[in-house]
């Protein structure tokens, strides 16, 4: 597999970085790209007494989060059965580093 993806200087090979990495982007690209127009999209919502404009807003970011994890679970469990990647060592560790950033 090093012919496609070899360690970068630290040990890191480029495919778990670009994923990681670019989950991230595409996290903070669609949360603030779909929060320009949440106002517009729900205003219907608006109408009821209980739903406020900041609950379409988490549920827009919820949404949003949930998609790109499944997306990043999925990338991550194909190149997994390809080799392409190893087992994460510790979980936690990934996830404490998504909600950090």
């Amino acid at each position: 597999m090093g012919f496609l993806a070899p360690p970068l200087a630290g040990g890191l090979s480029i495919i778990p970085f670009v994923l990681c990495g670019y989950t991230l982007i595409t996290l903070w690209r669609h949360i603030v790209a779909r929060s320009q127009h949440c106002f517009r999209r729900n205003a219907g919502l608006l109408y009821h007494r209980n739903v406020h404009f900041l609950d379409t807003l988490i549920a827009t970011a919820l949404l949003e989060i949930a998609g790109t994890g499944l997306s990043f679970s999925i990338a991550y469990t194909a190149f997994f059965l390809f080799g392409y990647l190893d087992p994460i060592a510790d979980p936690l560790v990934l996830v404490g580093g998504e909600v950090c950033t």
